[in-house]
């Protein structure tokens, strides 16, 4: 629910539009992921004030055992794709008393982060008009 009341799904589309713009550059994947992450830790911040974080904890760490159940069934040798190692991060960092001078930043360093691909997209963008001569 946090997500569609911050309007993720919109963020998230412009996003994906920007990796598929600039998919060879290293900074947007980084930036991106750093996105990503800030997006899940904010709502897990909205939603610890709804519940408690223990339980919203517990639920994270119920979801995760089923979806490893899944994986185990479909997969001889599930590597995985680093999602068991996030959601025990979100698990650790909701039962992190000491962080809330962290979560209270969150928010705004996705914008920030927004607003840089959105510059390095228009930047691109000119150069890339500068170079074939539309001027």
């Amino acid at each position: 629910m946090p997500h569609i009341r911050r309007h993720d799904f919109v963020l998230n589309l412009l996003q994906i539009t920007i990796e598929t713009l600039l998919f060879y550059h290293p900074a947007v994947w980084w930036i991106s992921k750093q996105t990503r992450v800030d997006r899940e830790h904010c709502c897990d911040d909205i939603a610890a004030q709804l519940c408690t974080p223990i339980a919203l904890a517990e639920g994270l760490a119920t979801i995760e055992s089923y979806r490893s159940e899944k994986i185990a069934a479909l997969s001889m040798a599930a590597i995985g794709d680093g999602r068991r190692t996030r959601t025990l991060t979100r698990i650790q960092r909701l039962l992190d008393f000491n962080s809330t001078v962290a979560k209270d930043h969150r928010g705004s360093s996705m914008a920030g982060l927004l607003v840089g691909l959105l510059v390095a997209v228009i930047v691109l963008f000119f150069r890339s008009r500068r170079a074939t001569g539309d001027d």
